[in-house]
């Protein structure tokens, strides 16, 4: 595997969560530079962490929106795939893990 999947740590800030299917299934540390491929998807999405940031940067959704919306670093934001049903968020605060529940587009 190409990601390094944190069990059991508590968020602090530097701790991305991706849910897919509105189900968390990986918390990424932002502090560690590695390139993601999602195997769930054909073809794979690529998801890139770097310099304490997270971006998706391959995809082959209709319009790339989520390619577009770029880097993220700070609590409180959040990439989003429709199509794919991929939500990648930073908590605003560091006990802030609740999900995201629904997305409509």
């Amino acid at each position: 595997m190409f990601w390094n999947l944190i069990t059991g740590a508590e968020n602090n800030m530097s701790t991305a969560y991706m849910q897919i299917n509105g189900e968390v299934e990986y918390r990424l540390d932002l502090n560690q530079s590695q390139v993601i491929q999602l195997n769930e998807f054909n073809p794979p999405v690529g998801v890139e962490v770097r310099n304490g940031s997270i971006a998706i940067i391959r995809n082959n959704c209709p319009h790339k929106l989520c390619i577009k919306m770029g880097s993220i670093s700070k609590g409180g934001q959040s990439i989003v795939c429709v199509p794919k049903k991929i939500l990648i968020f930073l908590p605003a605060k560091s006990h802030e893990i609740d999900p995201i529940k629904a997305i409509t587009g």
